[in-house]
């Protein structure tokens, strides 16, 4: 997510360290997150007759059994100015 989405409206952040230019800290945030990517294994891209030698991931959204999309919990991180 990026911040210029929530400019103007106040965020929970955790600090988590100093950026590495003056005046900036690394923050935290959690997020719910709607897509997901799942990574074949060598023997999952096998047995639907991938090529060999490369890797291969799926992207998309989960849903439940009436068709509604899950949310799961991400983590963003961000470096900041402080003032």
């Amino acid at each position: 997510m990026q911040l210029y989405l929530v400019r103007g409206r106040r965020i929970t952040v955790t600090a988590t360290g100093f950026g590495e230019q003056p005046d900036t800290v690394v923050v935290t945030r959690d997020v719910p997150a709607g897509r997901v990517a799942l990574r074949l294994t060598a023997e999952q891209a096998a047995a639907l007759d991938l090529a060999e030698g490369q890797q291969y991931e799926i992207t998309g959204t989960v849903t439940d059994a009436d068709g509604e999309a899950l949310t799961f919990p991400a983590t963003v991180v961000h470096t900041i100015p402080t003032r």
